[in-house]
């Protein structure tokens, strides 16, 4: 709960949080001395920063995987003209008066 003193008034808010729920973990020793720095709060942002930042690398990790298996097993489209007959045309092009 939060109070507000606007107006000269008390008023009691209360503060949105996102559903938390509680786990047990198992840290090394050298993570848990890293922690141990850290005030009650920020422990518990810096290990869901930490574990988001895993999980989007993971996940970006993934998509680009689909997205190389996509790329891999689409067929290449065949033009309707050849590259030689568009450089010729274009080519034939150069010739006339395009002025108006």
């Amino acid at each position: 709960m939060m109070y507000s003193f606007a107006n000269g008034s008390m008023t009691m808010t209360t503060a949105l949080r996102e559903p938390v729920e509680r786990v047990t973990v198992y840290l090394t020793p050298q993570n848990r001395k890293r922690l141990a720095h850290l005030r009650r709060g920020e422990k518990t942002r810096t290990i869901n920063e930490a574990l988001n930042r895993v999980f989007e690398r993971e996940e970006r990790q993934r998509h680009f995987e689909e997205f190389m298996d996509s790329v891999r097993n689409t067929k290449p489209v065949t033009p309707f003209v050849s590259g030689v007959d568009t450089v010729r045309k274009l080519r034939e092009g150069r010739d006339h008066d395009v002025s108006i």
